[in-house]
């Protein structure tokens, strides 16, 4: 995605770039990376972006104000997600809750997705 146009989407949310760069899950830093074209945008990072300019604005801990984070995820295509989920995994940031008492987390390995009926 052109800089330009991620600077533009930064904008038309309406919030501090503290705010949208923790609704990406990513530091300030690498979001000015990305808005000044030294780093390219994930294809999952760029659909919460254009999800958060183009709609409700963002709010601290949330992806889009009046809007479940379940509505939000199932406009993302599916394949951006599975990316984001791997990347994360890979990076060390998607933890799980350890079977002591303490809460410990530790980070996960792998990932399995398995198929669900809806209710």
């Amino acid at each position: 995605m052109e800089a330009k146009k991620i600077s533009e989407l930064i904008e038309r949310t309406g919030v501090t770039r503290q705010k949208v760069a923790e609704s990406l899950g990513v530091s300030v830093a690498m979001l000015r990376k990305y808005e000044h074209g030294y780093a390219p945008m994930p294809d999952a990072r760029r659909a919460i972006l254009e999800k958060l300019a183009g709609g409700a604005g963002v709010s601290s801990g949330s992806l889009g104000a009046g809007k479940s984070a379940a509505v939000v995820l199932a406009d993302i295509p599916f394949s951006a997600l599975v990316e984001e989920v791997a990347r994360r995994t890979r990076t060390g940031q998607v933890k799980e809750t350890g079977s002591s008492g303490k809460g410990a987390r530790r980070p996960l390995r792998a990932v399995a997705f398995t198929d669900v009926t809806d209710a």
